[in-house]
């Protein structure tokens, strides 16, 4: 009944296990009277104005920025999710324009320059012609690039190197949260891996695409990691019990263990983190240790599973206790990261447990009976 309530509630957690919302991940004590909760003041008082740097990102030359700013901003715009981006600040905001549009202003100014001759001045009255004079375009004037801007200015824009320009950052939106995984990976989708018009792929990296990247690394490297833990354990397991009865009944009893793990998961809602999750691998090695331990011992006592529990059960009760104290003192950390670690291993240790005391002598006793009829009567 308890394998039947735990499996009711697995597929729907393993069609998408992961924890997306990253305030659940962070200090707990931030959010009362720490920096979480003077941030969240700080928002309400200046609605967001104090991040409008948002996004730091760079290209790889200053030539790339403008079709960079045009790629990310077409991106967003055709995110079916709606547009997360409110604007991209680069330091071609601060001159007069492009240099193709400033060459074009020049040509403006140069023709009024031409126009306004000492003739033309000498024919208007006095308090007017002075009012011109003051208009007319000087001959010193030329494209203003990034690197004629004051410092106070430029030193936003520009690398510990001197490389003014390559710098360029992203405002996100009033009310787009940081904290949900699905904004991020929104995010990383619309401003990483830019390809330009001219088939160059600029590499861009923020906070944003780097929670991003985390997020695709658990999805991508958990089952791998999960798997690859089990398939080691029951190698070691097969080796060590040289039979496949022997295997097949400790690797059962594993299993239905890992099964109760994250069926109880499921039920209390405990999504897998990029901490967490270690917790089945852990698992695998750990859990397998009670089940063997209980039928190497019977099968030392030529199948005599009774004995072997009455033996074994402080042994491997205290083993499991002390490991269970480790993790369950993870449960009263201030990052609600290691208590989501030490509340999912705490669960599969129980569970294992459990497993290896009560279903493991009942799978041997049904084992025996189908397997040695003779010995069982006798």
């Amino acid at each position: 009944m308890l394998t039947v309530v735990a499996v009711w509630k697995i597929p729907a957690f393993l069609h998408d296990p992961w924890e997306y919302n990253f305030h659940k991940l962070g200090s707990r004590g931030s959010h009362h009277g720490g920096a979480g909760e003077w941030s969240n003041k700080a928002d309400e008082v200046f609605a967001g104005k104090m991040n409008i740097a948002g996004a730091m990102m760079l290209a790889d030359t200053p030539e790339q920025v403008l079709p960079l700013k045009a790629q990310i901003l077409a991106n967003d715009a055709a995110d079916p999710q709606g547009t997360l981006i409110a604007d991209i600040a680069t330091v071609y905001d601060l001159l007069p324009g492009t240099k193709e549009e400033q060459e074009k202003k020049l040509a403006v100014l140069e023709r009024i320059r031409e126009r306004l001759t000492p003739r033309v001045l000498h024919d208007l009255p006095d308090d007017e012609r002075k009012r011109v004079e003051e208009f007319i375009p000087p001959e010193t004037l030329r494209v203003v690039e990034p690197k004629d801007l004051p410092s106070l200015l430029r030193r936003r824009f520009e690398e510990s190197n001197g490389v003014v320009g390559t710098l360029i950052y992203v405002r996100y939106k009033s009310g787009v949260s940081l904290s949900n995984g699905y904004n991020l990976l929104r995010i990383a989708k619309t401003t990483d891996n830019i390809e330009l018009p001219d088939g160059t792929r600029v590499m861009t990296a923020s906070r944003s695409t780097v929670f991003a990247e985390m997020i695709r690394s658990m999805e991508r490297d958990g089952p791998l990691a999960t798997f690859a833990s089990f398939a080691a354990v029951a190698v070691v397991v097969a080796l060590s019990t040289r039979n496949r009865r022997g295997t097949g009944v400790v690797l059962a009893a594993l299993v239905l263990g890992v099964v109760w793990m994250v069926g109880v998961a499921a039920w209390t809602n405990e999504k897998l983190n990029f901490l967490n999750f270690i917790a089945l691998p852990i698992t695998f090695g750990i859990g397998s240790e009670y089940p063997f331990n209980i039928y190497d011992r019977s099968r030392l006592l030529g199948g005599d599973v009774t004995q072997a529990v009455k033996l074994h059960l402080g042994a491997v009760t205290l083993c499991s206790y002390t490991t269970i104290i480790g993790y369950g003192s993870l449960m009263i950390a201030d990052n609600q990261a290691l208590q989501s670690f030490g509340r999912l291993a705490a669960i599969g240790e129980i569970a294992c447990l459990f497993a290896a005391l009560f279903v493991l002598p009942s799978i041997l006793h049904v084992v025996r009976r189908l397997f040695d009829p003779n010995e069982v009567h006798g």
